[in-house]
């Protein structure tokens, strides 16, 4: 899964030693390390052989210490928009769940909700199988 932003960049302010793949590495004061969260969001050390697919129900599991994913950043210098994005999506959400019933189809209904998710930074599922059932104006 992709975010919004593509990595973050912090300066050390004294000097540190990081510990990697078993290495050591010295990391001198002043210097700046860039983290990629496109590498992080997709790395299999931290998602298992799923890590290249959608799999919402990971973020249920509460083994997560809260920097695996980070679409917006980390901290108090994390992206401006965050809570835009996060107000954004709940208005959404709600907008549907006023003027629609959501259901899932019966077995034997061929209705489908073709849902486009050819985004640059989701690989979100292509078909969604929903039925979206208007609520009926009340007078």
């Amino acid at each position: 899964m992709r975010g919004p932003l593509h990595f973050t960049a912090r300066t050390i302010t004294e000097d540190t030693t990081l510990k990697s793949n078993g290495q050591e590495i010295a990391v001198p004061k002043d210097a700046t390390i860039f983290t990629w969260h496109c590498v992080t969001h997709e790395e299999e050390a931290i998602w298992g052989p799923t890590a290249k697919q959608f799999v919402p129900e990971r973020f249920l599991e509460d083994n997560m210490y809260g920097v695996e994913f980070m679409p917006f950043g980390y901290a108090q210098r994390n992206c401006i928009g965050k809570r835009f994005a996060e107000m954004e999506m709940a208005m959404a959400i709600i907008k549907l769940l006023q003027r629609f019933q959501i259901s899932l189809p019966k077995e034997d209904s061929t209705t489908t909700f073709d849902v486009p998710c050819d985004y640059t930074f989701s690989r979100a599922m292509s078909r969604c199988n929903l039925v979206f059932t208007p609520y009926k104006a009340s007078l």
